[in-house]
């Protein structure tokens, strides 16, 4: 076969090659995502996306389901309706169950599973607990403490109040967040107070915004007390936790450490200001106060805002990704990855020496 008839076949078969090692890896990618995000409650609402699945008989039907670290516990997401070939629902826990089943109001979905499944049911199913048959499986193992205790609780932490979790300790994200909305409203009450002339009482809430942000009982306002209706912790405290917690997880934390610490800066930013606010006041110059005031406002909402940022960051960090299970020989197979890699390399192989082909051809031509 001449050289100029065998590069076309060459090319088109390093170009396959190339393909199927895209789509090989792809398919490792995973096949979907399960987010958890705020309802009604911290972290109770979960964003199912599964792009494409196979079709069923009309018998049988797709399910959702959380299931716990050791299996014995789980809550169905009902079932996954089918459309345009792949689901795309939303699952929230709106209601306690009569029999007591672990699925009442507010429970927050990280606090008792580390895994989200997909299986495969009767269409007519009395069966409460999910099926042996496992279309698409996710898991949080590796990283579901530090997810945990970002997400729901972190020991040390003061309780949440009220809900399905009442005396449990908060999760550092939840209490950071909490927390750096109060600064915010109390800032802007601060400045409302400053414009009205009110400079005692916008002092009052500028007291009252440092020390939920550090913890502490300072008397900026000079009233002999350190007003705090806080929680105590101090939302900058807060924010050194979720970004310890987040560099234990490695690369995959990385960002939300960094975000956590920007934030804490942030919250010292307004300390420092609300503190030149208040010698401004002490030295009887209110047009500075106000001044100063008005920048600790504004500090303040991109404080709350940044902290918002990092609470969403801090529940992407528990995002699912599904995949066939591991005992499925198709994609999950542990010979997938270099079955990809090996077609990369024949792919790349055959379009450089189909290069060399044309290479040589045209250099024949030119020498004859």
């Amino acid at each position: 076969m001449r050289w100029s008839r065998a590069f076309p076949i060459l090319l088109a078969v390093g170009a396959i090659s190339l393909l199927l090692s895209l789509s090989l890896a792809s398919a490792q990618g995973g096949f979907g995502t399960v987010t958890i995000s705020d309802g009604i409650a911290n972290s109770d609402e979960a964003s199912i996306s599964i792009p494409k699945v196979a079709d069923l008989p009309a018998n049988e039907v797709y399910e959702g389901w959380f299931v716990s670290d050791d299996w014995s516990r789980s809550i169905s997401t009902g079932i996954l309706a089918v459309q345009d070939g792949g689901v795309s629902q939303t699952f929230t826990i709106a209601s306690p169950e009569e029999d007591g089943s672990l699925t009442p109001l507010g429970i927050n979905l990280f606090a008792f599973f580390d895994k989200f499944v997909v299986t495969i049911e009767p269409a007519e199913d009395t069966d409460p607990d999910p099926s042996d048959k496992i279309y698409l499986i996710g898991t949080l193992a590796d990283n579901i403490n530090e997810i945990r205790q970002i997400n729901f609780s972190n020991p040390g932490s003061p309780a949440y109040s009220a809900g399905f979790h009442a005396g449990v300790p908060k999760g550092a994200a939840v209490g950071l967040v909490e927390q750096t909305g109060e600064v915010s409203a109390h800032a802007q009450m601060a400045l409302s107070s400053m414009n009205a002339g009110q400079t005692s009482e916008a002092l009052a809430h500028a007291e009252i915004a440092v020390n939920i942000i550090t913890g502490g009982t300072s008397d900026l306002d000079g009233d002999g007390q350190g007003a705090n209706p806080g929680d105590g912790y101090g939302a900058m405290t807060y924010a050194s936790d979720v970004a310890a917690i987040a560099g234990a997880v490695g690369v995959l934390g990385e960002d939300l450490a960094a975000s956590a610490m920007g934030v804490n800066d942030s919250l010292q930013g307004i300390v420092d200001t609300v503190n030149q606010a208040a010698s401004a006041v002490a030295a009887g110059s209110d047009t500075a106060a106000r001044s100063f005031i008005h920048s600790a406002a504004n500090q303040s909402m991109d404080a709350s805002s940044a902290a918002d940022g990092v609470y969403m960051a801090a529940q992407g960090l528990g995002e699912y990704t599904l995949h066939i299970p591991p005992e499925e020989p198709s994609v999950g197979d542990p010979t997938v990855p270099q079955m990809a890699m090996a077609s990369l390399i024949a792919g790349m192989v055959l379009l450089a020496f189909g290069g060399l082909v044309v290479f040589r051809n045209r250099r024949s031509r030119t020498t004859a």
